[in-house]
Parts: structure tokens; C-alpha cells; sequence
């Protein structure tokens, strides 16, 4: 659940935290506090009347698991970040590479590829037009 949490904030934190849930309603014979079991020692009197029946109902979760759990907030936590560096970076690459087309596109006419080959064909036709005519003249 606590995961499935941090995943939901992590993924709109682009835009803002979402409001936080509310707090569900307590069910019937629910306990109303914590209270810390240790082992060795006596069960709090809270939680169990004088025939040792239990007063209210509760869950018992070792202590491990709130760890394990806090282990997967930094493990999302580092995935976010993570995925926050990769996204700049493609971001600044394609921006870059964006920059890069329109310089290319927008190079002055006279440097344009196909403006270079129309001169040099006009040229090159011009310079051989007037070598042939200046043989044929000479012949």
C-alpha cells in the first residue's frame, strides 16, 4: 500500500503533490493507539482485558517490514530521480539535435546545395561551350 502511495505521489510530483487521503473510518472493535510489543516483556493492559482475551482488534507487523518498507521509499525515490536526469538529458539532446536541423535548413541561398550545383553545371557547360567554339574557329 505504502508503495503504491509513493508511486502515485512520485508520478504527479511533476505537478504538484496531490491532496492527501483521508484518514479511513475506524471499524468496530478497532484499537484506538498504537502500543509497542516487546518481546520478553508483558502484553500492554490496553490491549487485553483480566480473562486475557484481547480488548480490541489490531495487527502485529515486525519491525522488519516498516524497514523493508523504508527501503522501498528511497529505492522510489532514487527510480524518480533517476528517471528525472534520463528525461533532461533526452530533453537537452533533442532540443540540441532540434537546433542543429533548423541551422542546417536555414543556411543563405547562395550556399544552398542545390543553388551550388545549378552554377557549377552553368559553368562548367559555359566553359566547355567556349573551348569547342574557339577550336572550331581556329580549325
Amino acid at each position: 500500500m505504502m508503495l503504491i502511495l509513493l508511486l502515485a505521489v512520485a508520478s504527479a510530483a511533476g505537478d504538484g503533490l496531490p491532496p492527501m487521503p483521508d484518514a479511513p473510518a475506524t471499524a468496530s472493535g478497532e484499537c484506538l493507539r498504537s502500543l509497542p510489543l516487546s518481546k520478553g516483556s508483558s502484553v500492554p493492559v490496553a490491549l487485553v482485558d483480566d480473562a486475557g482475551l484481547a480488548r480490541c482488534s489490531a495487527v502485529c507487523e515486525p519491525l522488519a517490514s516498516y524497514a523493508h518498507l523504508l527501503q522501498l521509499e528511497q529505492h522510489a525515490i532514487l527510480v524518480r530521480r533517476l528517471y528525472e536526469i534520463d528525461t533532461h538529458e533526452l530533453k537537452a539532446s533533442r532540443d540540441r539535435w532540434r537546433t542543429e536541423a533548423e541551422n542546417a535548413t536555414s543556411q543563405p541561398w547562395h550556399q544552398a546545395p542545390w543553388f551550388v550545383a545549378v552554377t557549377t553545371t552553368a559553368l562548367v557547360t559555359g566553359a566547355l561551350v567556349t573551348y569547342d567554339l574557339s577550336t572550331r574557329s581556329t580549325q
